[in-house]
Protein backbone atom coordinates (compact mmCIF):
# COMPACT_ATOMS: atom_id res chain seq x y z
CA UNK A 1 0.00 0.00 0.00
CA UNK A 2 2.89 2.45 0.69
CA UNK A 3 4.43 1.16 -2.87
CA UNK A 4 0.71 2.71 -4.18
CA UNK A 5 0.74 5.42 -2.38
CA UNK A 6 4.21 6.70 -4.39
CA UNK A 7 2.47 5.98 -7.67
CA UNK A 8 -0.01 8.35 -6.72
CA UNK A 9 3.18 10.99 -4.96
CA UNK A 10 4.93 10.37 -8.40
CA UNK A 11 2.64 9.97 -10.85
CA UNK A 12 3.90 6.86 -11.90
CA UNK A 13 1.27 4.52 -13.60
CA UNK A 14 -1.35 6.44 -12.29
CA UNK A 15 -2.48 9.69 -12.17
CA UNK A 16 -1.05 12.14 -9.34
CA UNK A 17 -3.76 12.59 -6.83
CA UNK A 18 -2.09 13.92 -3.17
CA UNK A 19 -5.80 12.63 -1.36
CA UNK A 20 -4.62 9.32 -2.70
CA UNK A 21 -1.30 9.17 -1.53
CA UNK A 22 -2.77 10.03 2.13
CA UNK A 23 -5.16 7.40 1.82
CA UNK A 24 -3.17 4.83 1.26
CA UNK A 25 -0.60 5.63 3.59
CA UNK A 26 -3.16 5.66 6.13
CA UNK A 27 -4.14 2.09 4.89
CA UNK A 28 -0.19 0.98 5.36
CA UNK A 29 -0.18 2.73 8.47
CA UNK A 30 -2.83 0.52 9.83
CA UNK A 31 -1.50 -2.09 8.63
CA UNK A 32 1.59 -1.19 10.90
CA UNK A 33 4.03 0.41 8.21
CA UNK A 34 6.10 2.45 10.35
CA UNK A 35 7.52 4.45 7.24
CA UNK A 36 3.96 5.00 5.84
CA UNK A 37 3.44 6.41 9.58
CA UNK A 38 6.32 8.83 9.13
CA UNK A 39 5.67 9.62 5.73
CA UNK A 40 1.99 10.58 6.85
CA UNK A 41 2.85 12.28 9.15
CA UNK A 42 5.23 15.04 7.15
CA UNK A 43 1.99 15.22 5.05
CA UNK A 44 -0.07 16.33 7.48
CA UNK A 45 2.97 18.73 8.99
CA UNK A 46 3.79 20.25 5.84
CA UNK A 47 -0.11 20.24 4.41
CA UNK A 48 1.03 18.34 1.25
CA UNK A 49 -1.91 16.55 -0.18
CA UNK A 50 -4.20 16.88 3.32
CA UNK A 51 -5.03 20.44 4.89
CA UNK A 52 -1.88 21.04 7.16
CA UNK A 53 -2.40 19.48 10.58
CA UNK A 54 0.51 19.60 13.39
CA UNK A 55 -1.90 18.02 16.09
CA UNK A 56 -2.42 15.04 13.23
CA UNK A 57 1.17 14.84 12.45
CA UNK A 58 1.65 14.84 16.35
CA UNK A 59 -0.92 11.66 17.12
CA UNK A 60 0.60 10.01 13.65
CA UNK A 61 3.79 10.48 15.12
CA UNK A 62 3.08 9.02 18.53
CA UNK A 63 1.75 5.98 17.11
CA UNK A 64 4.64 5.32 14.96
CA UNK A 65 7.08 5.87 18.12
CA UNK A 66 5.40 3.16 20.13
CA UNK A 67 7.05 0.70 16.75
CA UNK A 68 10.27 2.03 17.95
CA UNK A 69 11.47 4.20 14.94
CA UNK A 70 13.99 6.30 15.53
CA UNK A 71 13.14 8.99 12.68
CA UNK A 72 9.40 9.01 14.44
CA UNK A 73 10.87 9.40 17.96
CA UNK A 74 13.38 12.06 16.94
CA UNK A 75 10.18 13.75 14.71
CA UNK A 76 7.74 13.62 17.49
CA UNK A 77 10.26 15.17 20.01
CA UNK A 78 11.59 18.09 17.74
CA UNK A 79 7.50 18.57 17.88
CA UNK A 80 7.18 18.55 21.67
CA UNK A 81 10.07 20.87 21.66
CA UNK A 82 8.22 23.52 19.83
CA UNK A 83 4.81 23.14 20.95
CA UNK A 84 3.87 22.24 17.02
CA UNK A 85 0.49 20.53 16.58
CA UNK A 86 0.24 21.43 20.72
CA UNK A 87 1.59 21.67 24.17
CA UNK A 88 4.92 22.22 24.21
CA UNK A 89 6.58 19.87 26.21
CA UNK A 90 10.42 20.43 26.99
CA UNK A 91 10.46 17.15 29.14
CA UNK A 92 9.25 14.68 27.23
CA UNK A 93 11.06 16.11 23.95
CA UNK A 94 14.09 15.17 26.12
CA UNK A 95 13.28 11.81 26.72
CA UNK A 96 12.62 11.52 23.33
CA UNK A 97 15.97 12.60 22.36
CA UNK A 98 17.28 9.98 24.29
CA UNK A 99 15.36 7.29 23.31
CA UNK A 100 16.03 8.17 19.70
CA UNK A 101 19.64 8.56 20.45
CA UNK A 102 19.45 4.99 22.20
CA UNK A 103 17.50 3.23 19.32
CA UNK A 104 20.12 4.81 16.95
CA UNK A 105 23.49 3.39 19.07
CA UNK A 106 21.73 0.03 19.26
CA UNK A 107 21.64 -0.36 15.81
CA UNK A 108 24.84 0.95 14.99
CA UNK A 109 26.08 -1.40 17.74
CA UNK A 110 23.95 -4.16 16.11
CA UNK A 111 25.73 -3.25 12.59
CA UNK A 112 28.82 -3.50 13.90
CA UNK A 113 28.68 -6.29 15.59
CA UNK A 114 27.28 -8.29 12.51
CA UNK A 115 30.48 -7.04 10.87
CA UNK A 116 32.40 -9.07 13.14
CA UNK A 117 33.49 -5.88 15.35
CA UNK A 118 33.49 -6.46 19.12
CA UNK A 119 31.24 -3.43 20.83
Amino acid sequence: MANLAECYRSGEGVARDPRLVAHWLEQAGARGNLEALVRLAELYRAGDGVPKDPAAARRVLAQASEKDGQVSVFMLAEMLEAGEGGTRDVDRAKELYGVALAIAIRRRASALRRLGVEV
